[in-house]
C-alpha cells in the first residue's frame, strides 16, 4: 500500500486488497476485442479502452486494464507523462489463438489466468471448491483480509464467476511457483479508482474538507498557475515510495481537468 494517504472529509477509509474489477470471462472478451483490432501491436491506452466503449477519462477503462493485468492478459509497454501504451501478453495470445475443440492446453491456461490475482490464489489455496457461505466468507474477507465492507460483495461475485468460468476443480492445485507469484501489479491508485466505481463515487473535491488530526503539510500553497495554488497534507510518514504513488495518481486524474485556465473558464 502507498505510505501517503489522501485526507478527505476528515475520515480514513478502509482500502481493500487489490482484486480484479471484472471477471475473467469479461476480461478475455475484452482481450479478444483488442486482438481483433490490433493483433499483436502495442496500442495507446485511450485507443484500447475505446474498443470496449469507454472514454479516455472513464474509470471503467482503467479498471478493465488493471483487471486484465492482474489476470496476466495485458502488460504495460510504456507508462510515462507522455501517455500509456499497453499490449496483450503471450498468455493472452495462447488462450485467444488456441481454437482447437476441447483444447486441454487452453483450459489449463485459463485456469492459470484465473488464479494469478493474489486474492484469488489465497482463497483457492485455502478453500478450493469448498467455499463457506457468503456471510462467513464475507466475515473472513473483512476481518482476516481487511476488505472494505462496501466492496467485499463485489469481490465475492467476481471471484465466484471467475472460478466457475475457469472450471476449476479440487484436482487443480497451485504449483509451488504459482503460490509464489505476485502478478497483482495494478497500482494503489488503480485500485482506488476501482473502489470508487464499485461504490458509485466520484473523486471527491478537497475544497472545504476537514483536516484530519495529525495531518502534516507536505507542500503548502504551491503556486501552479496564476489563480491556483495546491496544498498537500499527509497522515503518517511521507516516503519517496508514497510520493511516487501520489505522482501516479495525479497522472491518472490529469486528463479530467481543463488544459488551462482559459479552457476551464469556458467549461464553467
Amino acid at each position: 500500500m502507498a505510505d501517503t494517504k489522501t485526507t478527505v472529509q476528515g475520515s480514513k477509509k478502509m482500502r481493500s486488497p487489490a482484486y480484479p474489477g471484472i471477471n475473467l470471462e469479461i476480461a478475455l472478451k475484452r482481450a479478444r476485442g483488442l486482438y481483433d483490432r490490433e493483433r499483436r501491436n502495442a496500442v495507446a491506452f485511450p485507443i484500447a479502452v475505446s474498443y470496449w466503449g469507454f472514454g479516455p477519462k472513464s474509470s471503467g477503462g482503467l479498471v478493465s486494464v488493471a483487471a486484465m493485468k492482474s489476470f496476466g492478459l495485458i502488460e504495460d509497454i510504456e507508462r510515462s507523462a507522455g501517455g500509456r501504451v499497453i499490449k496483450l501478453t503471450d498468455l493472452a495470445f495462447r488462450i485467444l489463438l488456441d481454437d482447437r475443440q476441447d483444447s486441454v492446453d487452453r483450459a489449463a491456461l485459463i485456469k492459470q489466468a484465473a488464479t494469478r490475482p493474489k486474492m484469488h490464489r489465497q482463497l483457492w489455496q485455502k478453500y478450493g471448491t469448498e467455499l463457506p457461505s457468503d456471510s462467513n466468507l464475507k466475515h473472513a474477507l473483512i476481518f482476516d483480509y481487511r476488505f472494505n465492507e462496501n466492496t467485499v460483495d463485489e469481490f465475492i461475485k467476481e471471484y465466484k464467476e471467475t472460478i466457475r468460468f475457469a472450471g476449476l476443480t479440487d484436482s487443480d492445485k497451485l504449483s509451488p511457483s504459482d503460490k509464489d507469484k505476485n502478478e497483482d501489479d495494478s497500482s494503489d491508485m488503480e485500485q482506488l479508482m476501482q473502489e470508487q466505481q464499485v461504490m458509485g463515487q466520484k473523486i471527491p473535491a478537497v475544497e472545504g474538507a476537514k483536516i484530519a488530526i495529525g495531518a502534516k503539510p507536505v507542500g503548502a500553497s504551491i503556486p501552479v498557475t496564476k489563480n491556483c495554488s495546491i496544498s498537500i497534507l499527509a497522515v503518517g510518514d511521507v516516503t519517496q515510495k508514497g510520493l511516487d504513488q501520489l505522482i501516479n495518481y495525479i497522472k491518472l486524474i490529469r486528463e479530467s481537468f481543463p488544459k488551462d485556465e482559459a479552457e476551464g473558464g469556458k467549461a464553467n
